[in-house]
């Protein structure tokens, strides 16, 4: 009998669709998406990274102002990809 696998990182997570159209409105859109989504569930957002492919981190990083009160994390992941992770000090 082959063990069980434990759950993976996205096991029970719902995805939330990008904003269409694309642009800086659509990428706003999206960021506010993840932490409205997080904040619904229950889990405090104040220790919200945002983990994005490597242009898209660029990006964030220039275009968010010093106002912006969230992490920004670049990883080897799919190109367009932006990932809002939790910090556990924040459950």
């Amino acid at each position: 009998m082959a063990a069980a696998a434990p759950a993976g990182l996205l096991f029970g997570v719902t995805p939330v669709t990008a904003t269409a159209g694309g642009g800086l409105s659509a990428m706003v859109a999206d960021l506010r998406n993840l932490v409205t989504a997080i904040a619904d569930s229950g889990v405090d957002p104040s220790g919200v990274v945002f983990v994005a492919a490597p242009a898209q981190a660029v990006s964030l990083k220039l275009l968010s102002g010093p106002n912006f009160d969230y992490g920004i994390a670049a990883a080897n992941i799919t190109p367009g990809t932006v990932i809002a992770v939790v910090n556990s000090a924040s459950w």
